[in-house]
């Protein structure tokens, strides 16, 4: 399971590092490949294994700072749905 995080993505910028992250664990790219990949961010592409496919991943959750849609904070509280 990965869970990425970020204040905005490129596109397949998450496909791009799953592929990585399963490449490195598969040993088909060795780690200090892969934090050099890591380092150089979309200029890495070219370089990079291939990006892992589509089905699999998905959007779990996408927040926005309450300043942007003028509610009060209180507002992007999640309701307890796991009790």
């Amino acid at each position: 399971e990965v869970e990425v995080r970020a204040r905005a993505f490129q596109q397949r910028q998450v496909r791009g590092l799953v592929g990585a992250l399963v490449a490195a664990a598969s040993a088909r790219l060795p780690l200090p490949q892969l934090a050099h990949l890591l380092a150089q961010g979309a200029a890495g592409r070219g370089l990079a294994p291939p990006p892992a496919p589509p089905h699999g991943l998905y959007l779990e959750m996408v927040r926005y700072p309450p300043h942007w849609l003028r509610l009060p904070p209180d507002a992007m509280a999640l309701p307890d749905v796991y009790s």
